[in-house]
């Protein structure tokens, strides 16, 4: 009994894995800017992939974080 839920914990984390690289790659393909419904459709693929326990997920999210770390503040004025 102990062995079948074993298997289906990790089929669940692979899962999650390969719902992460989806919620990446349709970020990746997404016009973030062409207008509020791909601006919500954003925002709920990324808070997805915050609370996912991936690799994957924590990657894009540390890209992003290096990405806008080298943004200026004063571009925005």
């Amino acid at each position: 009994m102990m062995k079948k839920y074993k298997q289906l914990f990790m089929f669940n984390e692979a899962s999650e894995e390969e719902q992460s690289k989806k919620a990446v790659k349709d970020l990746i393909e997404l016009d973030w800017g062409k207008d509020e419904d791909a601006q919500s459709i954003a925002l709920q693929l990324f808070k997805g992939l915050i609370y996912a326990d991936t690799k994957t997920a924590d990657k894009f999210i540390q890209d992003v974080s290096d990405f806008t770390e080298k943004m200026n503040i004063e571009d925005y004025d």
